[in-house]
């Protein structure tokens, strides 16, 4: 039966009892990880830069109404294992949580998207906001802090490093402007960019069944920072149909 209004589930459980998620290097989620994405007309980016990544903020949780749902990453939320939902980290990741205001820290696998509420920046799962003590009040200050360790040769050794992706090489972002049939029109747009000092751009060309496309892209851009940079700046210059490519 469907949940209208999000809460707490009437299984009462011993809840320090349940282990924190174990780190471990996987793949991206093959959903959940674009460049960026919009939600109630606001655009998120997400962040595959995440080395020293740490945040103070405020935490909530979710329950009933989503249990049984599927995550922004594909899995099914269970409230009752220990996940999060964040804006702008890779689906997947490991993070730890510390509630600042009774110094308890667990360890969740972030695999959703969310809070998409001002002030707030991680949702938790409803066993994991048992175990911070964050339940009765609704949310609690947090630090929030990236758990990375380096890959190598496909094992994991426990030093402290980049978090790394297996079969994932490190994404470049571009920003395409236009696509032409004609190569001598592709070029007088690059011109056109390069004359309003958007750089680097590039041409890149491509067949297809109607014959070669000619993609003019600006790029590439190696973070998010820099995309919403350039994605802010082309705006301003009235270059709104840009859409975003990544290799």
């Amino acid at each position: 039966m469907a949940v209208d209004q999000d809460g707490a589930p009437d299984k009462i459980l011993d809840w320090d009892s349940i282990p924190d998620a174990i780190p471990r290097v996987e793949p991206l989620s093959k959903t959940g990880n674009p460049p960026s994405y919009v939600v109630d007309g606001q655009r998120y980016y997400v962040n595959l830069n995440t080395e020293d990544f740490n945040e103070t903020g405020r935490a909530s949780w979710y329950g009933t109404k989503f249990h049984g749902n599927l995550t922004s990453s594909g899995e099914p939320y269970d409230m009752y294992k220990m996940t999060a939902a964040h804006k702008s980290l890779p689906l997947p990741s490991y993070v730890s949580v510390t509630n600042l205001e009774n110094d308890k820290q667990v360890i969740v696998k972030v695999n959703d998207r969310g809070p998409f509420v001002e002030g707030r920046i991680i949702d938790l799962s409803y066993a994991a906001a048992q175990k911070l003590e964050i339940v009765r009040n609704g949310t609690a200050e947090v630090s929030v802090k990236i758990i990375s360790f380096p890959e190598i040769n496909g094992s994991i050794n426990n030093t402290t490093g980049n978090l790394l992706h297996v079969n994932n090489k490190p994404q470049k972002f571009f920003v395409q402007l236009g696509a032409f049939s004609n190569m001598e029109n592709a070029e007088k747009f690059r011109s056109q960019l390069t004359s309003q000092s958007i750089e680097p751009t590039l041409i890149k060309t491509f067949t297809n069944a109607d014959g070669e496309i000619h993609k003019v892209q600006v790029g590439p851009l190696v973070d998010t920072n820099d995309l919403q940079s350039m994605e802010s700046r082309l705006s301003d210059l009235g270059y709104t149909q840009a859409y975003i490519v990544t290799e």
